[in-house]
């Protein structure tokens, strides 16, 4: 049976649900504040992936889904593209960066 993966939008999960094709939902942020046509669509995939264990856990606070209806799957890192010697010094001076300032955890490989 095929399986339907939609990132974005509610409504094909809801096509899915129509068609009676199994959908996943792949979620990767844990803001579910939206309006309720927003929280409903989330009743409608058949399971989650989430990007953390954090995230899964506020998917099951917020939205009620349950625990079995979600697995978790961190994203990759390229290992072999992976600096282990940069310094920074040439990336903080091109963006104007204060070699006191503190970098946040994004990584971009």
């Amino acid at each position: 049976m095929p399986i339907m993966i939609r990132f974005l939008t509610g409504l094909h999960w809801l096509a899915g649900k129509v068609l009676g094709i199994p959908s996943v939902c792949h979620v990767r942020g844990g803001d579910y504040e939206g309006s309720g046509f927003m929280r409903w669509t989330y009743t409608l995939p058949d399971h989650f992936i989430s990007v953390s264990h954090w995230i899964a856990k506020s998917m099951q606070d917020k939205l009620n889904i349950p625990a079995e209806k979600i697995s978790v799957v961190y994203d990759g890192i390229a290992l072999e593209k992976l600096d282990t010697h940069a310094d920074g010094t040439e990336f903080r001076r091109a963006y104007h960066i204060p070699d006191e300032a503190l970098p946040s955890a994004w990584l971009v490989c």
